[in-house]
């Protein structure tokens, strides 16, 4: 299936350009795959390594290499809990309430609709690519590695989507993490071509496949920005500022997943020796913050090109790529 290759162009779109899209979406999608046991491949990595934060630490290296694949095979999964909660809990539930507001633009709208069935799709494919490959874990469709993250953020995400012209940070929030699911999904295409047969075949199709629509959607950026946010009051857009670069702080530096992983792998593999490994990790795990391959791999310029030149249209956005490693010389 041939996957649409986007320009970065940052051009004020035409309103055309939103016709473009909605034709696109009729003529360049995807059905979800029925996978079998043997799509899984327990015996492959489920994620190219550079996405995964521990290939980054130390210690990491001292794990043995199981240990190590199932570390890459359980982030893979908190990933997709990540897109689950994302698309399904936050962006829906924000994009929900602007859609049952007349005014809107009547193609911006379609746009949008169809931008929300997607992202339905998107969390249905994730879901079931979970519970085929750890039915154990998701006996129902219920967050287990991400959970107390989930739990934090549902009040959160409810008051955003209840005040989505207030809490317009949302915008951003929602352009940052779908160009940075671009690159996931890059990824996992650029391994496939120098290491063919070196992952999972299903988790390789969901993200293949993923960057389909996906491809489309970083499209619709300028005109939400256009649409939601330029026209904000200043102390606003102050606020956003404020709260995006500490979301990306929080980024730069992941650690509640991690503590999820840790414990499941201290019980799958409870040897003393695996456990003080995995507790160094942990204790590693703050470095992050300041650790330039892995700010590199997962914010630099070829991860967060459109986000970039986005907000570098706004004074209140300067300086907040400051928080990472990368921007320090």
């Amino acid at each position: 299936m041939e996957v649409l290759v986007e320009s970065n162009s940052l051009m004020k779109a035409p309103t055309s350009e939103l016709l473009s899209i909605i034709q696109l979406s009729k003529s360049n999608s995807f059905t979800i795959p029925k996978w079998t046991d043997g799509d899984i491949s327990w015996d492959r990595d489920w994620a190219p390594q550079r996405i995964t934060p521990w290939f980054y630490l130390p210690s990491y290296q001292r794990l043995p290499v199981e240990i190590q694949r199932r570390y890459n095979q359980l982030c893979s999964l908190a990933i997709n809990e990540m897109f689950c909660l994302f698309e399904e809990e936050f962006l829906l539930s924000v994009l929900g309430t602007y859609l049952l507001k007349p005014g809107m633009d009547s193609e911006l709208r379609e746009a949008l609709e169809i931008f929300c069935e997607e992202e339905i799709k998107h969390s249905e494919m994730f879901w079931q690519l979970s519970q085929k490959a750890a039915p154990q874990y998701y006996p129902q469709r219920d967050y287990f590695l991400i959970k107390k993250s989930q739990q934090k953020s549902a009040w959160f995400f409810n008051q955003v989507a209840k005040s989505p012209d207030f809490f317009v940070f949302w915008v951003w929030m929602a352009i940052f993490f779908e160009e940075r699911t671009l690159m996931h999904s890059r990824e996992y295409l650029m391994q496939a071509r120098l290491q063919p047969d070196s992952l999972s075949p299903a988790f390789f199709e969901a993200h293949k496949l993923h960057l389909i629509e996906e491809t489309r959607h970083v499209r619709l950026d300028e005109h939400m920005v256009d649409h939601f946010y330029r026209g904000s009051p200043k102390y606003i857009r102050t606020m956003t500022g404020i709260i995006m670069k500490q979301m990306i702080k929080n980024f730069a530096s992941p650690q509640r997943s991690s503590v999820a992983i840790a414990a499941v792998l201290k019980q799958e593999f409870p040897q003393t020796s695996v456990a003080e490994t995995l507790d160094r990790i942990m204790s590693e795990l703050p470095s992050l913050a300041t650790c330039k391959p892995y700010h590199q791999a997962k914010f630099g310029d070829h991860a967060c090109t459109r986000t970039r030149k986005l907000m570098g249209q706004f004074p209140e956005f300067k300086g907040i790529w400051d928080v990472l490693s990368i921007s320090r010389g």
